[in-house]
């Protein structure tokens, strides 16, 4: 006979840890703010050359961004198209700034960041969806 009880405990993996997230909007807000920290940090910091990137560059900047709106858009925020706009801002002001401390600047790298905001985004009402559903 078919049974959903694993389904369900390999989604409870997922749902708990998010589930303090709802219960304390604050852990959202923080850990965004770490990664916004985070990302600056690695983003200025100079560079005599580039490191290897494994799974290449701007894959980097794609998880980092979907990272940095994930949290807010999970627990909707409420000025959460600000903080989408900001997170993108970020992104383009950042890569205006790498020239001026010895790193590389890219169009391409802007758009990974701005892919990685809206998939961040995407993945958070997905799961938020997931969640709720009344098959869950």
């Amino acid at each position: 006979m078919f049974q959903m009880a694993p389904k369900k405990a390999s989604l409870a993996i997922i749902f708990k840890p998010l589930g303090f997230l709802e219960k304390w909007p604050s852990l959202a807000y923080g850990l965004t703010i770490i990664i916004a920290v985070a990302i600056i940090g690695l983003s200025l910091s100079p560079l005599e050359t580039l490191p290897p990137a494994p799974g290449g560059d701007k894959l980097h900047h794609f998880v980092a961004y979907g990272a940095l709106a994930f949290p807010l858009a999970f627990i909707k925020a409420r000025l959460l198209p600000a903080y989408l706009v900001s997170f993108v801002a970020l992104g383009g002001i950042i890569e205006l700034v790498q020239p001026y401390v010895n790193r590389y600047g890219e169009w391409a790298d802007f758009g990974a960041n701005f892919a990685g905001v809206i998939m961040g985004w995407m993945m958070a009402q997905a799961l938020q969806r997931i969640k709720h559903s009344p098959l869950i």
